[in-house]
């Protein structure tokens, strides 16, 4: 590999394409579950390596889903790339995440975990994510990443925002404060290609006029304001912000409604 790498920040590897859940904005879990379809562990440690031997500098490596603890030997693939220098991150539905599991984790020297969570109310977070009790396992997932690990790995959240969960958003940032969460990056819904599904538009979380745009906007208005108070978990720059609301002001509300 000859690319310049002076700009770079960091590397994703997917993983795997299936999934554990059945989320709204994601059709990951339309995928057979074939691990034949996916890289061997020899594989991806012979990717990590050529990627360390390129860059010869620590890097960010992102290891995406999918969810990517449905691989059995994610754990391995972590603690190889940590022993090249590489931060290791894995955002996760949290829903495989057990009290031994979790002490695994925190063995393998994962740098960072990103926990997907939509709402704290469990009707909208379980709808969101297509299956019953799953915040009750990712809230779980995080108290025992918490309850074990020293220093790493950093604990973080990621929402998405939509029509069923904007009024439940600065909770969610409250949540963090409350419970060892080093941040919460909000992203807006958008459809996430993975397998052959159709339909997308749910109108129950996509804003179906132009009212329910408001409220949306106004909800990112309040992170909005937080940010400028100081608010320092929420990762996401005013900037981004800014241009989520502008995102959902431009949806075409004829293809939801």
């Amino acid at each position: 590999m000859k690319a310049p790498t002076e700009h770079l920040k960091e590397i994703e590897i997917l993983t795997n394409r299936y999934c554990n859940l059945k989320c709204k904005f994601c059709d990951a879990w339309t995928n057979p579950i074939d691990d034949k379809s996916v890289l061997t562990y020899n594989q991806l440690k012979s990717s990590i390596k050529s990627i360390h031997d390129w860059l010869k500098k620590p890097m960010r490596l992102s290891l995406a889903g999918g969810e990517s603890f449905m691989r059995k030997d994610l754990l391995e693939i972590i603690s190889y790339a940590e022993s090249l220098q590489f931060t290791t991150s894995v955002i996760t539905n949290g829903t495989l995440i057990t009290e031994e599991i979790a002490k695994k984790i925190i063995s393998s020297n994962l740098s960072a975990i990103t926990f997907s969570i939509d709402s704290l109310n469990p009707k909208i977070h379980d709808y969101l994510r297509g299956v019953s009790g799953t915040l009750k396992k990712a809230l779980q997932g995080i108290q025992f990443i918490n309850k074990h690990k020293i220093q790493k790995p950093w604990v973080s959240l990621a929402v998405v925002i939509n029509n069923l969960n904007y009024n439940g958003l600065l909770e969610i940032v409250q949540f963090a404060k409350n419970n060892n969460i080093s941040s919460v990056l909000f992203q807006p819904i958008s459809p996430i290609f993975f397998g052959g599904k159709t339909g997308w538009y749910d109108s129950k979380i996509w804003p179906t006029n132009k009212n329910e745009v408001k409220n949306i906007s106004n909800a990112i208005d309040l992170l909005i304001k937080a940010k400028e108070n100081g608010e320092s978990k929420i990762f996401n720059s005013i900037q981004q912000l800014t241009g989520m609301k502008n995102y959902f002001k431009e949806i075409d509300l004829k293809k939801v409604s």
